[in-house]
């Protein structure tokens, strides 16, 4: 088989890279086949989402407040989904 060619299935992977992040004052290594930059970016969008509930819900322990924060990035998941395939629908109309 030559070089550029691949068998048929095969997924091309991409090289993991680690990145060492600080969420809520505790350190954490993330490995990923994303760049640094974006991994960073991730953990400080948790860092900021924990510091906030945390602030408004004082004395509420810090796994309760990672449950609200992972129920809130579900729910905006959740919405970004149905948006996209809402726009869709509308794309394929369009056409």
């Amino acid at each position: 088989m030559a070089k550029d060619q691949r068998a048929v299935g095969s997924v091309e992977q991409k090289p993991l890279v680690t990145e060492k992040v600080e969420i809520y004052g505790e350190s954490y290594v993330i490995r990923g086949a994303v760049p640094k930059e974006y991994i960073a970016e991730v953990a400080r969008e948790v860092d900021e989402r924990i510091s906030a509930l945390q602030m408004k819900y004082k004395g509420l322990p810090l796994y309760k407040v990672a449950v609200l924060v992972s129920l809130n990035l579900a729910g905006e998941l959740h919405q970004a989904r149905k948006d996209n395939e809402e726009l869709l629908k509308l794309l394929e109309e369009a056409r």
